[in-house]
């Protein structure tokens, strides 16, 4: 397995957001993925760098919380993160989903 640590800018993430505010709230809920495109490849002699592997045409699409398809274009399949308040403090229930913002999604998945 392989693990993370990112350092994100938060007052750019809520920038251009609706309802999100920098620095995030204790129990502010935002919805995020991140995801990971991974070609196969092969050394290329000539170049010294590499080239997409012709045996396997299509890349694999990494994320952290899959959505079922390659569209990472619908945010209300995306992961949930809940801030918290100090480290230490006892791990706080899940929260309750955040309101879908189109209500007729699931209707335009089965299409």
């Amino acid at each position: 397995g392989w693990g993370v640590e990112l350092a994100l800018p938060l007052a750019a993430l809520a920038l251009n957001a609706s309802a999100a505010v920098a620095p995030p709230r204790e129990g502010d809920v935002w919805r995020v993925d991140f995801s990971r495109v991974e070609w196969r490849v092969l050394p290329n002699a000539t170049t010294g760098g590499y080239s997409k592997d012709p045996a396997y045409p299509a890349e694999d699409n990494w994320v952290w919380a899959p959505i079922g398809e390659v569209a990472m274009h619908n945010p209300e399949r995306w992961g949930i993160v809940e801030f918290g308040g100090e480290l230490g403090e006892e791990e706080a229930p899940p929260p309750p989903p955040p309101p879908v913002r189109y209500p007729s999604w699931p209707a335009r998945a089965a299409a």
